[in-house]
């Protein structure tokens, strides 16, 4: 008797099993199963493609220019290329054009830069400024045969018209002091074109944020001697610092991975 009871004792137990197990199995709790924590590592800039970089300037002694073999040179171009040798970069990506085609681009466009552009109050907002390349002074220049031509301010300038070039900081200066396009302005694309309005008489004066030695070797390139030209007036008021600037479709790693390998230069 006691061997059947146990008998049957043991088919209830067993059967109570294998119904919980054959249960509704949404009841049933999963097992939580606890994932490590990913942390993502901040880009460094390595992974930035610099290839696609354009870098656009003008001829524009002493900072940059086109020497007698039509090499680029000048004393910020030097800063450039420095940088791009320790980026393992072609200094051929470095296009020369007239100043306002390369302002453009570098309004325009999608990973440029652009030098030696000096940084005002009215350009702050459209570019991404990465570092000093120049220091620059403006200076008047007139024809010495042209002795009816005096200036002692920036107010007896706007007597005169004046020679500027097309986009530069010296010519949107001149328009916010008081001076207008086509009355004492008279814009031209490239710092040859606007000596030669001085001596084709289409301008007083002739505006440029250079030296006496960079102007005479644009003399030369335009058939003219640098004795026919004087400086007559310093505009103080215009002294700025040049950069090399991005434009704003530049992404912020291909601009600090260039300024990490740009030099520094003392500024006044």
């Amino acid at each position: 008797m006691k061997k059947v009871l146990l008998s049957l004792l043991m088919i209830l137990t067993v059967t109570m099993f294998l119904t919980a197990c054959g249960g509704d199995k949404s009841k049933l709790v999963e097992p939580v199963v606890e994932q490590e924590n990913v942390v993502e590592e901040p880009k460094t800039g390595t992974d930035v493609d610099m290839s696609k970089l354009t870098i656009v300037t003008e001829d524009y002694p002493p900072t940059n220019y086109l020497d007698e073999n039509g090499n680029l040179v000048g004393t910020a171009t030097e800063l450039v290329k420095q940088a791009l040798v320790k980026l393992n970069l072609s200094t051929d990506i470095i296009k020369v054009y007239d100043w306002s085609k390369s302002y453009e681009m570098a309004l325009n466009d999608e990973n440029v830069l652009i030098y030696a552009i000096y940084r005002t109050e009215a350009r702050e907002k459209l570019f991404k400024w990465i570092k000093p390349v120049s220091y620059g002074y403006v200076y008047m220049y007139k024809l010495k045969s042209n002795t009816d031509v005096k200036v002692s301010s920036l107010e007896d300038a706007k007597k005169y018209k004046i020679s500027t070039l097309s986009e530069d900081f010296t010519e949107q200066e001149l328009l916010k002091k008081g001076f207008e396009m086509d009355k004492n302005i008279i814009s031209s694309p490239s710092q040859k074109a606007s000596i030669e309005n001085v001596f084709d008489k289409k301008a007083d004066i002739f505006l440029a944020a250079t030296d006496d030695a960079s102007i005479a070797k644009v003399l030369e390139s335009t058939g003219h001697k640098a004795e026919e030209m004087e400086k007559i007036y310093t505009v103080n008021e215009l002294t700025s610092v040049g950069y090399i600037a991005a434009s704003l479709k530049t992404s912020d790693e291909m601009i600090e991975k260039f300024k990490a390998a740009m030099p520094d230069i003392e500024v006044k």
